[in-house]
């Protein structure tokens, strides 16, 4: 009988040895450097932004011809910023913001567009940052935050200066998740300093209410992080000792977006930009609301035919309502199917629909647009976590390469780029911007009204401008502006009967069109009909008290009427309301003249030679007050320097001749007084300062 064979006892066998990672390996996975990657490629695709120019429309309002921005920052302009509700909104820190920009760049639109940039480079950075540390996923979190910087979609809102409360609501908005982030972990460990990490998210999401009112559903998308990924509930279902907790932890954020939310609302309907059921029916708008989601999902996946005005439909095809409601209705079933084993989707998707539905049009419409790109700046992030985490597990799941999720996420992000680059294009000037929209999209009355007044006031192609106004008034015959516009396209043509019919036509339709009355009283004016035209200017300053054109208008009329104190009244307030004008500052500069005030039109014609160099008229004038102190050889380097721009000028030469005569270099005098009567053979004083110095020539 053989012994049993004894078992050996083995040593354990040691595990495979595990590569340690490098240096390298670890830099590469570091957050500053991720963030210093992400913060690059953002400012490389999107550096093209600064060379665009302002495109009109609402950078009008914001910055270009808002004289309270215009005049920067100072004690009394915080003041206006955080009591005014100007535009339908109540947002001091933008304000401030345009302010700042004004203040460091003037009207160099490279400026404005260079903040606007920081400010996206710098939420995208704080979006990485703030994922992270809430998921602890990190090339997850780097990818949702370099889809939010890259998307084409996000281009409105960077590009466009007036949208400047987006990045900067946006900015604070996502340091409120950051903050609170870092409340929930100190307090899950009942660490002191999770009242701090409280209250600056309180501080910070008032900032980001004061930026952009858009955000008062931010407190709404923390509950759905604490479901996901902070895990502080493990259940969608309402349990009192759960969710009734995190509500009222919520409260004071609530309470805020309430109070912004109803001023907000007073705002806009002071302004007249809401319409109520009273004009657009309950049903339409929520059809719209429904379209709209469809068109930002489609443009979400296949970012093309993108506008920065897309018309409000006159109606809804039902297929295209119904395709609506069936994908919509799909993509809510997938995520409440997988709340629990997925809960991403569900979170990704609420926060989606939670974020866009302020702006819906669901509750009221503002404006007459049916959607904007720039409402999905904050809004896709949600998509965004929603498809990346949600693919991520299919990849796992299938067993897909490594390489494939890396590689592919790289070709999304290359194709999301170069087609942002393609998108900031059509941003260059407001030609192109409106050119591609009505490219883009169908009756654009907007697009063609804006396109007519750039090619109209900066390329002077009437005939163009006509056609442009004229389909603007197929499309919307009853909108004022745009007959206005078309008179003022008349006006270049010298058609000035067509002109005052379409300015009268402009007043029917709206008695306070600002821009008619001053445009009929220049008609009147030109007429000779001097009580009219002072009539509609003062009505076009009730209408509008700081319309810097209507006051310099009318201070001109008055002066060759004679009331210098009237017009000097109007040239303040012109030159008060828009510093930049240089015309203003002239007309100014030539009441103090001709009150012998030399040495107070100085400063006046300077500045407007400051904004415009070129000023033929000006630079005389300058000449002229230069004269009047006595600085004689000043004043013809001013006169030679305003000829030099126009030859023509026959008052240029006339002082200029003038000047010479008190130097004592008589030839040259009287080649300017004979050039001033061969221009102008009327010129009673040229020709009288001839014959005295031929009356005072010796005899031979």
């Amino acid at each position: 009988m053989s012994k049993p064979r004894q078992k050996k006892n083995h040593p354990p066998v040691p595990p495979p040895a595990v590569r340690p990672d490098t240096g390298f390996a670890r830099g590469l996975n570091h957050p500053a450097f991720i963030s210093l990657l992400l913060a690059l490629v953002t400012f490389g695709f999107y550096a093209p932004v600064l060379k665009c120019d302002f495109v009109g429309y609402d950078d009008t309002v914001y910055v270009t011809d808002n004289w309270h921005v215009l005049r920067g920052l100072s004690w009394d302009r915080v003041d206006w910023a955080f009591s005014t509700v100007s535009e339908g909104f109540w947002h001091p820190l933008t304000w401030l913001s345009h302010m700042l920009d004004c203040q460091l760049y003037g009207l160099q639109a490279w400026g404005h567009h260079l903040t606007s940039l920081l400010l996206h480079v710098a939420n995208t950075v704080v979006l990485f940052l703030g994922l992270r540390k809430m998921t602890g996923a990190v090339w997850r979190s780097a990818l949702v935050a370099a889809l939010f910087a890259l998307h084409p979609l996000h281009v409105e809102a960077v590009a466009f200066v007036a949208e400047r409360k987006e990045v900067l609501g946006a900015f604070f908005g996502l340091l409120t998740l950051w903050a609170y982030a870092g409340y929930v972990e100190k307090s899950k460990i009942q660490n002191p300093a999770a009242k701090n990490r409280y209250l600056l998210a309180l501080a910070l999401f008032a900032c980001a209410l004061m930026s952009k009112p858009m955000v008062v559903t931010l407190p709404l998308v923390l509950l759905l992080l604490d479901y996901w990924p902070l895990q502080r509930v493990s259940s969608f279902k309402f349990q009192v000792s759960s969710w009734g907790r995190l509500v009222w932890e919520k409260a004071p954020f609530l309470a805020m977006s309430a109070a912004v939310g109803l001023l907000t609302i007073h705002a806009e309907r002071k302004l007249g930009a809401v319409s109520t059921t009273e004009h657009i029916p309950f049903l339409m708008r929520a059809g719209n609301a429904a379209v709209s989601g469809l068109h930002y999902l489609e443009q979400t996946v296949w970012p093309v035919d993108l506008a920065v005005y897309y018309p409000y439909p006159k109606s809804i095809a039902i297929g295209e309502l119904a395709l609506a409601g069936v994908v919509l209705a799909g993509i809510s079933g997938l995520a409440a199917w997988g709340w629990r084993r997925k809960p991403y989707l569900a979170v990704g998707w609420l926060w989606f629909l939670v974020m866009l539905s302020v702006v819906s049009g669901v509750a009221f419409q503002v404006g007459a647009y049916a959607r904007a790109d720039r409402f999905t700046y904050l809004p896709l992030i949600g998509v965004f976590i929603a498809a990346v985490w949600g693919l991520a597990g299919l990849f796992a799941r299938w067993g897909a390469p490594k390489f494939l999720p890396g590689a592919l996420a790289v070709a999304a992000l290359a194709a999301c780029g170069l087609q942002t680059q393609n998108q900031l294009r059509n941003w260059q000037n407001l030609e192109t911007l409106f050119r591609h929209a009505l490219a883009v999209t169908r009756d654009n009355m907007l697009a063609y009204n804006n396109l007519g007044y750039y090619l109209l006031t900066v390329h002077g192609q009437a005939d163009e401008a006509i056609a442009d106004f004229h389909e603007a008034i197929r499309i919307n015959p009853a909108d004022a502006g745009v007959w206005n516009n078309l008179g003022f396209a008349f006006a270049a043509k010298g058609r000035t009967d067509d002109a005052v019919a379409c300015y009268e036509k402009s007043l029917r339709l709206d008695p306070d069109e600002a821009d008619a009355h001053n445009n009929l009283a220049n008609a009147l004016s030109d007429a000779g009909k001097l009580d009219e035209a002072i009539r509609h200017y003062e009505l076009a300053l009730k209408a509008r008290p700081d319309f810097a054109d209507a006051h310099n208008n009318l201070g001109v009329l008055l002066a060759q009427e004679g009331r210098m104190d009237g017009a000097m009244e109007h040239f303040r307030a012109a030159v008060y309301y828009q510093p930049g004008n240089a015309g203003a500052h002239n007309s100014l500069g030539n009441i103090y003249a001709l009150r012998q005030q030399f040495e107070d039109a100085l400063p006046e014609y300077q500045t407007a030679l400051r904004l415009n160099p070129s000023y033929a008229e000006a630079h005389n004038n300058l000449g002229f007050a230069l004269a009047g102190l006595g600085r004689f050889n000043e004043a013809v380097d001013q006169y030679r320097e305003s000829l030099r721009l126009n030859s023509n000028y026959a008052p240029a030469h006339y002082n200029l001749g003038c000047a010479l005569l008190n130097l004592n270099q008589r030839d040259e005098a009287v080649a300017q007084l004979k050039e001033t009567l061969r221009l102008n053979p009327q010129h009673a004083q040229a020709r009288q300062k001839l014959q005295e110095l031929e009356a005072a020539k010796p005899s031979p």
